[in-house]
């Protein structure tokens, strides 16, 4: 079996292990990038990036089970965030990054936390409240996933027993978003009774690598757990797009048992298939995980020791072993799902034991997230997805024999490809400035967003070098106010290139 190595992976630990494992708290995260150990290893991102910060020192005291939340302005992936806890003898939190709505001022709650990262005694004691990702969490999607992730993510503090204090400015940059805080129990949640309460933390965006990885397919909505009975999910499924695979995420449910083994999770060619055979074939690629669960998130496996291409219209497997030991959410399907996701998520199935019959689940789906790298090439045009039923072989697929040299390594990008660029100049804009790319394929795309993730400008081009002169307007020409703006370009070949804008007026 692959993917059975052993590394030091944050999620799979006790709290106090965490805490002493995560580095000491910093406004400005410098964390340097570690290389991988093989390819596609989830190497430890650096923290270069700096998406968001906000400053301040006045306190703001949590009681237990009371909290905090500091939403994110920026649309990106994020590898770490931070906030300023003073030091204390005793006490304990948790740190939450969710998907948050915007308008309602709450945490989704369609769906579990994206990442939970536990702090005891020890870390509060020595001011270790930075929590290090990993894997990353990756919310860009490409388009036409099955229920895509929103674009709008928060950091929630919650003081697990007896009180924090955390820092603030009452009057933060204008460009953060304001800060709530929470009573026990979680509501209502209002904002901080100050001008403009911004926490004092930090978001880093890892490296341009980072920035660049999407969600390639993903299941979104957890809306009930499989149980103890399980040994084996597994779920059919399609990517929209041509796509290299970096990693997969499932939905944990609390622990109900200790774990003892290493369960897997693994991508299998369905090759057509309508059902999965009782003895299935040799795995594309898949990895070993163990996690500590005390409360529901997002969580991975262990790296996987290479790279698969997955190719759209496509069927596969995606396996998920629990051994009897892992709860896992599923969406319960309402027949109103959207048509990419009947285009590309088919029938679950699970099964009691190791070589055991396997029963089909028509009524759900397994939650899901794939991290990865768009390709390009030809996606699978829509009406040709829900032409044909899932399951039926595709006369146009490439041939199983083509699946399995993608997964023996064999290299899947064209040749000759070069980095794509995007850089805005001068910077801080006052009043115009150019926004410059590089290394371009295909029709190009540039949109500019303001600290709330809303579009407000942008161009099209299909230059693989070239200029577009931004006024500092939206679109309609009225001018913007001052702040922060995420400059953001996107090509035919589906790769993603990021700057930021300071605008001054």
């Amino acid at each position: 079996m692959m993917g059975r190595q052993k590394k030091v992976w944050l999620g799979a630990l006790p709290a106090a292990l965490v805490a002493a494992l995560l580095v000491t708290a910093a406004l400005s995260p410098r964390a340097s990038g570690r290389a991988p150990s093989m390819p596609g290893a989830l190497a430890y991102p650096n923290c270069d990036n700096l998406l968001q910060q906000g400053g301040g020192a006045e306190p703001i005291r949590i009681l237990s089970g009371a909290g905090v939340i500091q939403p994110i302005a920026f649309v990106g992936n994020v590898a770490a965030c931070s906030l300023t806890v003073d030091h204390t003898y005793s006490g304990a939190a948790r740190l939450d990054l969710v998907q948050w709505d915007p308008a309602a001022l709450a945490p989704d709650p369609t769906t579990v936390a994206l990442r939970t990262r536990s702090f005891d005694v020890s870390a509060l004691q020595y001011g270790w409240t930075r929590a290090d990702f990993y894997p990353p969490v990756v919310i860009r999607s490409v388009d036409h996933v099955a229920e895509p992730p929103r674009q709008t993510t928060a950091m929630v503090w919650t003081a697990a027993y007896d009180a924090n204090l955390v820092r603030f400015d009452s009057n933060g940059p204008p460009e953060v978003p304001g800060a709530l805080e929470f009573p026990p129990g979680g509501t209502p949640r209002i904002r901080i009774p100050t001008a403009h309460p911004v926490l004092s933390h930090a978001v880093c965006g890892g490296d341009g690598a980072l920035q660049d990885l999407q969600v390639i397919q993903s299941v979104m909505t957890t809306t009930s757990l499989s149980d103890t009975m399980c040994f084996d999910l597994i779920q059919r499924f399609r990517v929209p797009a041509r796509s290299r695979l970096h990693w997969v995420e499932v939905a944990f449910g609390v622990n109900p048992h200790p774990v003892y083994y290493d369960p897997i999770i693994a991508i299998l060619d369905a090759d057509g298939a309508a059902e999965p055979p009782v003895s299935l074939p040799p795995s594309l690629v898949e990895a070993s995980y163990l996690q500590y669960v005390v409360s529901p998130f997002w969580g991975s496996h262990y790296d996987f020791d290479h790279l698969i291409t997955l190719e759209p219209g496509h069927d596969y497997w995606l396996l998920a072993r629990v051994e009897h030991r892992y709860l896992l959410y599923k969406r319960d399907l309402t027949g109103a799902e959207s048509a990419d996701f009947s285009a590309n998520i088919g029938p679950l199935f699970w099964r009691a034991w190791l070589g055991g019959n396997w029963v089909a689940e028509p009524s759900r789906s397994l939650c899901f997230r794939m991290i990865g790298e768009a390709l390009g090439g030809h996606p699978q045009p829509h009406g040709r997805l829900r032409d044909r039923p899932l399951g039926e072989a595709d006369p146009g697929a490439p041939p199983p024999h083509a699946i399995g040299a993608a997964a023996a390594g064999a290299p899947s990008a064209e040749p000759g490809a070069g980095p794509f660029r995007l850089g805005v100049a001068p910077n801080p804009v006052r009043g115009a400035a150019f926004v410059s790319w590089s290394g371009a394929k295909g029709p190009l795309r540039v949109d500019v967003f303001d600290a709330q993730g809303r579009r407000v400008a942008g161009a099209t081009d299909t230059g693989a070098d070239g200029k577009w002169l931004w006024s500092g307007a939206r679109d309609d020409g009225r001018p913007l106010p001052a702040g922060v703006y995420i400059v953001r370009a996107s090509d035919g070949a589906g790769r993603v290139a990021t700057d930021r804008a300071v605008l001054i007026r």
